[in-house]
């Protein structure tokens, strides 16, 4: 019989022409082993070599990758029978298969393994360890029971012994079976208890406990008028103290504790203090301390005992009102900030005892809506602004009398939007030891963040250290200042100070100063004013562009140097120029800042960057290397621009739909028109529109990289235009 015609399963048994025999191999059907996690296990493949000339080969493979038993601790092979795995693990799971080969083929017999495991907290022990926690009021905790198993566990959270289903107060809580990680926000006092997780599978549970804490401080909630007055003889008086979360009352009077319960002194409630009897000696200054364990509050009034047959004809010693503080009184200031707390005072003393009556403007006073405050009583004598706001802002008059006289004070305060600093960057083009030549113009530059619009820049001059500096007066020099929203609630400020015709007696230190009514910052740069020129066969230090704007510094002679205008005409600086420079290139701190989308990001690390840096030694900013930590965005940019020689912009279909690359192209763009330095360069990485350019880009030359041709000179170009200072040529011709 051919051997073709040879059924497996009939003539395998006897035959040596077959592929090797596997004892318990049902079909192609795949065997699935169950064993719990720690316990051993056996991968039966029992291969027959009886009859065998020669025997078969085996090997195992785990989800199709050949595997070898001798390499795992853990595993044992008995040639010919089965594979052995001790302590089986989770990670043991899979698709084994037991592949017998001779010369007539191979058979592979499949297993599946599953090791089930019972479930296990995957959070770190120094976190479960840490069950007890203590949180203030509006805080929020995470606790976490994060757990693994196989099969996937599941969670049961409960509160006080009770399956925890929802927080008191009706606020919303999504738990589901597999909230391993408990997210309490907004925490009250009701939240404290003791939070239980039960994380359990078929094959076992466990559970874990967190003890929470949660405290408050005392919160005044109501009290008395800071003066109450009363008749002698008035049955009872109640002076109140109502504090939220108070474990503890304590009152005193001048200083001295009340020991309750006394005679005709009773606390109630225990918000108040209860007098029976009232006399003239009740009189005083209490002082209430409410108390717990994390703070205390105190509410102080002033009792007055007034005898009512006393009257303004037979008072003994009567006095017209007279203000205890003046001095005080004078000093209040006048200028706020939304948020901020404050007292007007007026305090007065007199006999009988003077009554004060307030007034915002030509009206009685009823209170500012920016706390809740009544109508301020007749002897309320300060009105207390706890969080001030715009509304508050005017004029506040007290009018204090009594039957012999009378007083009045006013107060005028004005309320600004809260500003969290007086700056957020200031920037003066730096001219350390800079030289101009006298007879010629300059121009100054100053530029400011700030997050308030009506930040003022003014300019300073100061001729000599030993001389402070004086104000520069607007009309002996041709100044303006300019302002421009970026959208995001800061602003960008402007300040260029034109000086016409300098002298030798210009020479000194320039300032600019930011200021508002938070404070102030002032950035300083040094000019020298000289009469006298570089000869045309002296090296120059620093190289001028076309337009007589600036200099900077270049390693060629003045008289090597010539180039012809865009009128044809040759420009030469040895005739009829004066020449001054402002700076040179070693102020800057990197050769380019280098500005892109993010999602162009890998061709910008794979390729730009290690062309700029690693073959031609440039030193090149960017973004999420080189930006300070926790200096805002917007400030990070500015100084980037600046501190950069040159500004290389990586212009795609992304870079339109940044908003960042669109504020630190901006920035670049006004750089680019103040100094006009050509410090812009820009790369076109794909077939965007050159009509989004701004304006002031499409007439400039540019990098196509995605073009072919451009394949093999754009680095040359980009290089060169690198090496040259910035000033060396009117545009930058790629």
């Amino acid at each position: 019989m051919p051997l073709g015609q040879f059924r497996r399963g009939t003539y395998r048994n006897s035959s040596p022409f077959s592929v090797p025999y596997i004892r318990h191999q049902n079909g192609n059907g795949k065997k699935v082993i169950q064993v719990t996690s720690g316990k051993d296990v056996k991968l039966i493949c029992h291969i027959r070599t009886t009859g065998q000339t020669p025997k078969p080969g085996y090997y195992w493979l785990k989800d199709n990758q050949t595997l070898i038993p001798s390499d795992h601790q853990r595993m044992r092979l008995k040639p010919y029978r089965y594979l052995k795995i001790k302590r089986a693990k989770k990670e043991d799971s899979g698709f084994y298969t037991c592949v017998g080969v001779n010369d007539c083929g191979k058979n592979p017999y499949a297993l599946q393994l599953l090791v089930r495991d019972a479930p296990i907290f995957t959070v770190p022990q120094y976190k479960m360890r840490r069950n007890l926690l203590a949180l203030p009021v509006g805080n929020s905790v995470k606790l976490d029971c994060s757990a693994d198993g196989n099969p996937r566990p599941t969670v049961e959270w409960y509160k006080d012994r009770k399956l925890f289903k929802e927080r008191k107060g009706g606020r919303k809580l999504y738990l589901s079976q597999w909230t391993t990680l408990l997210s309490l926000k907004d925490l009250v006092p009701s939240d404290t208890g003791s939070y239980m997780c039960i994380v359990s599978n078929s094959y076992g549970w466990i559970n874990h406990t967190y003890e929470l804490d949660v405290h408050a401080e005392p919160q005044l909630r109501q009290s008395s008028p800071s003066r109450v007055v009363k008749p002698v003889g008035q049955d009872e008086v109640k002076l109140i103290c109502d504090v939220k979360n108070a474990q503890n009352y304590t009152w005193y009077k001048f200083d001295r504790k009340i020991h309750l319960p006394s005679l005709r002194y009773f606390v109630k409630a225990p918000s108040y203090l209860q007098i029976t009897d009232v006399v003239k000696s009740d009189s005083g200054t209490f002082v209430c301390v409410a108390s717990n364990d994390y703070g205390r509050v105190n509410c102080t009034v002033r009792l007055i005992v007034e005898d009512p047959a006393s009257s303004s004809t037979n008072v003994s010693g009567a006095k017209k009102p007279q203000f205890l503080y003046p001095d005080r009184m004078a000093m209040i200031n006048s200028q706020y900030t939304r948020g901020d707390k404050f007292q007007l005072i007026c305090d007065a003393i007199g006999t009988p005892v003077p009554t004060v009556t307030w007034y915002k403007g030509k009206y009685i006073y009823l209170g500012h809506g920016s706390d809740e405050t009544i109508t301020p009583e007749r002897y309320d004598y300060v009105i207390t602004f706890n969080k001030v706001d715009i509304m508050d802002r005017g004029n506040y008059t007290c009018v204090v009398k009594n039957a012999y006289g009378h007083l009045t004070h006013s107060y005028v305060f004005d309320v600004q939007e809260k500003i969290e600093s007086p700056l957020l960057y200031l920037h003066i083009w730096k001219q350390e030891e800079s030289i101009q030549y006298a007879g010629t113009d300059l121009q100054l530059h100053c530029v400011a963040l700030s997050k308030d619009n009506k930040t003022k820049l003014r300019w300073y001059f100061s001729n000599s250290t030993s001389n402070p500096s004086t104000l520069i007066n607007r009309t002996l020099f041709e100044s303006h200042q300019k302002t421009t929203s970026n959208g995001d609630g800061s602003w960008l400020i402007f300040h260029d100070l034109n000086l016409k015709h300098i002298s030798v007696a210009d020479s000194g230190s320039y300032s600019c100063k930011a200021e508002n009514v938070v404070g102030n910052v002032e950035r300083q740069t040094y000019l020298n004013v000289t009469t006298s020129r570089i000869a045309p066969s002296q090296p120059a230090p620093f190289g001028c562009d076309l337009n007589r704007s600036m200099c900077s510094s270049m390693p060629y002679k003045i008289d090597e140097f010539s180039s012809t205008n865009e009128h044809g005409s040759t420009f030469s600086p040895d005739k009829d120029h004066s020449f001054y420079y402002i700076g040179n290139e070693d102020e800057f701190e990197y050769d380019a800042f280098i500005i892109f989308s993010s999602q162009d990001s890998d061709w910008v690390t794979k390729t730009l960057i290690p062309i700029l840096e690693e073959k031609h030694h440039f030193k090149c900013c960017v973004h999420y290397r080189d930006f300070v930590l926790g200096v805002p965005f917007r400030e990070n940019m500015v100084n980037s621009v600046y501190k950069s020689r040159k500004t290389i912009a990586v212009v795609s279909i992304n870079f339109f739909n940044s908003n960042y690359c669109g504020s630190e192209m901006d920035y670049a763009l006004h750089r680019l028109m103040e100094r006009r330095d050509d410090s812009l360069v820009v790369i076109k990485l794909d077939d965007v529109d050159r009509g989004k350019l701004p304006k002031e880009l499409r007439k400039r030359s540019y990098i196509d990289y995605q073009k072919n041709v451009e394949k093999d000179h754009w680095e040359r170009k980009l290089v060169n235009c690198l090496k040259y200072p910035n000033d060396l040529f009117k545009e930058t011709i790629l």
